[in-house]
């Protein structure tokens, strides 16, 4: 099972991201989605049909959105089943036909200065309520 190659929160009110990618490669529990002003970026060098979340902390939330970057625009993708990061498991969906790399600027898809400027198939998962934040403890 692959790791994400990047992982990186965003934050509207510091607009400003958080390179998280570390904690992927060590393990280490990170909290995931803690107001609607956070978007987590998951990327990898080839497309996913979807994620394995080991929560050490439930979360719930409410209008979880999963989208991919087509080319020109971020495309909700289609679930195979929802998922709302109140559990431990899989969340999957099918594989978009239209999924663009995408290398971030200062311009897209924030106004902020990425990590770093590489080429990745992403992911973009936001919230439109959070009343309890999900700590994340491995994602594959």
């Amino acid at each position: 099972m692959l790791r994400p190659v990047k992982l990186w929160k965003y934050n509207s009110d510091d607009a400003a991201y958080t390179d998280l990618t570390s904690y992927v490669r060590t393990g280490t529990a990170f909290n995931f989605i803690s107001s609607t002003k956070d978007t987590f970026y998951i990327g990898l060098d080839r497309r996913f049909m979807g994620l394995k979340v080991d929560l050490s902390t439930n979360g719930s939330y409410t209008g979880i959105a999963i989208s991919n970057y087509t080319g020109d625009t971020w495309e909700q993708v289609e679930e195979s089943y929802d998922y709302n990061f109140d559990e431990s498991k899989y969340s999957m969906w099918n594989l978009p036909r239209q999924w663009a790399i995408f290398d971030f600027t200062s311009t897209s898809p924030q106004t902020a200065t990425p990590p770093d400027n590489s080429e990745w198939y992403w992911i973009k998962i936001t919230a439109t309520a959070v009343t309890t934040t999900a700590v994340i403890s491995k994602i594959r």
